[in-house]
């Protein structure tokens, strides 16, 4: 269970999330929708120590995760302005990240590198960007946490490998149970994929509900769209 309790975060005179509440179950993939600077991406890095909150905060199974490695060994957040250290071949930095996360598997990450046609013996200047998210990706899998965090986890790829990138994570899902928090504007894209819905507006969560009680057999993204639209009209 994660759980985000009365979260606030400002930066200077700017109040980015407004008192933030919110429960996430393991083995459920959640949505997570928002218009740029909704507060998504400001979410996502307190819940991964990237940010610390002004007020409030964020526990996994009762243990707050600001400032705690144990915690977050069982946290991997995917950014699309992570950078890795150029110079270096990727099969190198997946034995770095197996020093910290400690069910990271490395040869489940070479599998998922073949899969993707992802030479490992590159280094990770020479990627495209299409590339160099799926190995991110490959990455995040192969880490085996308890909780995945993907912001844009598809940027850049095409759309052979967006198809399998997404039957592989469900495929994944199916069998680890983990729970995964996905933050994307490709909303009809990733909609297969979703159990849970939440979306987020000038830093308040404006609607949270089942994916299938929320569109009622509609489209997601024209749901959305209504949510936002009703929210700003009052």
């Amino acid at each position: 269970m994660l759980e985000i309790r009365n979260l606030m975060k400002v930066y200077g005179n700017k109040k980015v999330l407004d008192n933030i509440n919110l429960s996430f179950e393991s083995n459920k993939i959640y949505g997570l929708l928002g218009p740029n600077g909704a507060g998504k991406t400001t979410m996502m890095k307190i819940i991964a120590n990237r940010a610390f909150p002004t007020k409030g905060d964020v526990r996994l199974n009762g243990a707050i995760v600001t400032e705690n490695e144990v915690i977050q060994k069982n946290v991997f957040y995917v950014t699309e302005k992570d950078k890795y250290p150029k110079d270096i071949k990727m099969k190198d930095l997946l034995k770095w990240e197996a020093r910290f996360y400690e069910n990271f598997d490395i040869e489940q990450a070479k599998q998922l590198a073949q899969l993707f046609n992802l030479d490992l013996n590159k280094k990770t200047n020479t990627l495209s960007t299409g590339y160099y998210t799926i190995f991110k990706v490959i990455v995040s899998l192969a880490s085996n946490s308890e909780v995945m965090i993907l912001d844009e986890p598809v940027l850049g790829i095409d759309s052979l490998y967006r198809g399998l990138f997404y039957k592989v994570l469900l495929e994944y899902h199916q069998k680890k149970k983990n729970l995964i928090l996905i933050a994307t504007h490709l909303i009809d894209e990733v909609e297969p994929v979703l159990e849970e819905v939440i979306v987020i507006d000038n830093g308040n969560i404006i609607r949270q509900a089942p994916l299938k009680e929320l569109t009622k057999g509609k489209r997601l993204n024209d749901v959305y769209v209504e949510i936002l639209k009703e929210a700003r009209n009052g």
